[in-house]
């Protein structure tokens, strides 16, 4: 009886665990069946907006010209130092002596030729600069990830159009063999389609490989490693391009110039440029400057007066000293360093015109650009049309016997060729809407679109 006991309760211990551990084996089993993330454009976005490395670099700049402004502020502060110091003098004939010294000494600049003036404006204007460059860098890595975005989702499906151009192959490779065994077909079919088949292969592959290249430029702009396993969500391509009109969105170049924030960086370069000539032409002005000291000493030679009298009651002193200074002649330094600054403000003119000249070819590259993509598509969709239905027909003719192989195989080839091109014409204009809002300087409500 109680071996029978002992029996069910160890029988029932037994199912505990069992219970237990196929638990614990679905919950291991699912955490590692999960899937890894997919990505959609937006969260891309606002991934590259944080973890970029580039757009990381622009804001340590930034950071860096506010440390710049503050010690262009503190330069206008008096500085103060002390210093302490102590000596033991061995005569050849004598007794040794000791001493000690003590001060604290202050000097302000009172005028310096405006030097620290200018220095501080051009620090804020630098400032000013960089964080433009920084919302310019920011509108780049925006268009790089959508761009780079649009590049993967279209690889991947050029990649699912080669698979299904390799699952027709596979199929028609079966039929021709069907064919060939009952004398319908002769044998250099059966060869030319495992040659077709062998080139569809080779076209799978080539897509497969150019979508990891695409995959890999994505995470780098994304600042992640490049085996970290993410999947990057399709876009609604037919709904995203029944959002545009045929005519391409209205640009105006001054507006451009006005709203683009590397012109804005330019042009704060050109004012900070002013500003280092300025300092530069400080060095013909006089300086000013006011000293102020206080300070003691102690010598054991004077041993009738111990430390404390002497360096307490009998030794302090305090100084206050107004100094100018007029330069005279300084070999010519003041001079070639005014030229130099006025050598840098032409060249950041020059830049500006340059810019301006670069984005005026840019907007209207954009402009053409878009308008090409428009008919690219109608095309594109047209031919797309047209070959499909070019494929039905041929298929079934050659079922009937009424036309070649070879003639199906150029009708086939002609509807996959067509197909890729659809597929690059929808993501083309998709493209080019976003590079027409970013080299005007808004990108920001054309990726508004993918909210």
């Amino acid at each position: 009886m109680e071996k029978h006991r002992n029996a069910k309760t160890i029988s029932l211990y037994s199912m505990l665990i069992f219970g237990i551990l196929s638990l614990a084996g679905i919950e291991l089993n699912s955490a590692f069946a999960q899937e890894p993330p997919t990505l959609t454009l937006a969260q891309a976005i606002q991934i590259a907006l944080q973890e970029n490395i580039s757009l990381k670099q622009f804001s340590n700049v930034v950071a860096g010209d506010r440390i710049d402004i503050k010690q262009a502020q503190y330069n206008f502060l008096p500085n103060l130092n002390a210093s302490l110091s102590g000596s033991k003098n061995y005569p050849k004939n004598g007794s040794s002596s000791e001493s000690v010294n003590g001060s604290v000494n202050s000097n302000v600049n009172i005028f310096n030729g405006f030097y620290d003036v200018a220095r501080l404006n051009a620090s804020k204007l630098g400032w000013a600069s960089d964080t433009a460059s920084y919302a310019w860098n920011r509108q780049s890595i925006i268009y790089g990830t959508v761009s780079q975005f649009i590049q993967v989702v279209l690889d991947s499906e050029f990649i699912r159009i080669a698979m299904d151009n390799l699952s027709t192959q596979q199929d028609q490779l079966k039929q021709i063999q069907a064919f060939e065994k009952v004398g319908n077909l002769s044998k250099v079919d059966v060869y030319q389609q495992m040659s077709d088949l062998k080139q569809v292969e080779l076209h799978l592959l080539q897509a497969e490989q150019n979508f990891q290249v695409s995959r890999y430029g994505l995470l780098q702009i994304l600042g992640k490693p490049a085996n970290v396993d993410i999947h990057f969500q399709s876009l609604p391509i037919d709904k995203l391009n029944s959002l545009f009109s045929t005519q391409p969105p209205e640009v105006n170049q001054a507006d451009i110039l006005g709203t683009r924030q590397d012109v804005l960086s330019q042009r704060y370069q050109i004012q900070a440029a002013k500003y280092q000539i300025r300092a530069a032409r400080s060095g013909y002005w006089p300086t000013l400057s006011l000293s102020a000291g206080a300070g003691s000493n102690y010598s054991s030679s004077f041993s009738d007066l111990g430390f404390s009298n002497q360096f307490f009651d009998e030794n302090p002193y305090f100084g206050l000293s107004l100094s100018f200074s007029m330069p005279l002649f300084d070999r010519f330094a003041t001079r070639n360093s005014v030229q130099q600054a006025q050598i840098q403000l032409s060249n950041q003119q020059l830049d500006l015109q340059n810019l301006d000249l670069q984005i005026s070819s840019q907007v209207q590259q954009a402009v053409l650009g878009y308008q090409t993509a428009v008919k690219q598509r109608e095309a594109a969709h047209a031919q797309y049309e047209y070959a499909r239905e070019a494929l039905k027909i041929s298929e079934e003719r050659f079922r009937v016997g009424s036309t070649t192989y070879i003639e199906l195989s150029q009708v086939r080839t002609n509807f996959y060729n067509a197909a890729y091109q659809r597929v690059n014409a929808d993501y083309n204009l998709l493209l080019n809407y976003i590079a027409i809002h970013y080299y005007s300087g808004n990108i920001d409500s054309a990726t508004s679109i993918f909210n």
